[in-house]
């Protein structure tokens, strides 16, 4: 049995506590309520579009979160744009965590091919 599968659990992991992070640090600062109880479950949505639809339903799922929260446009969209930068720079570098550890174990699809550049982009433009 490969290693395909548990990498995969691994990078969803990931990209949900990025999305909870994200998340959380921008509800918090921002607009000043909390990220608990059924709201817990929004991160893991975040991070399943993120990972099968791309960037851009993924960041229009954020906005929508934080106009259904209450929040004014302009609020929403400052909100959704540190969030999602939050949730990026986490994406990224789990991305080359996964890269690195793909490649010393031989795992396909996580291995690391051509320059850094390359890498990252494959990690954000999905």
């Amino acid at each position: 049995m490969g290693l395909e599968v548990p990498f995969e659990l691994l990078e969803l992991f990931f990209l949900t506590l990025s999305a909870y992070w994200g998340l959380k640090t921008t509800v918090e600062a921002l607009t000043y309520l909390r990220l608990r109880g059924g709201l817990l479950t929004f991160p893991f949505l975040f991070a399943l579009a993120f990972k099968y639809f791309g960037f851009l339903p993924s960041f229009i799922l954020v906005v929508l979160f934080f106009l259904l929260k209450g929040n004014g446009l302009v609020l929403s969209l400052t909100a959704s744009v540190f969030a999602f930068t939050l949730f990026l720079i986490g994406a990224i570098a789990s991305t080359l965590t996964l890269g690195i550890l793909g490649t010393a174990l031989s795992v396909p699809g996580y291995e690391i091919h051509g320059t850094l550049e390359e890498l990252l982009h494959r990690a954000v433009m999905r």
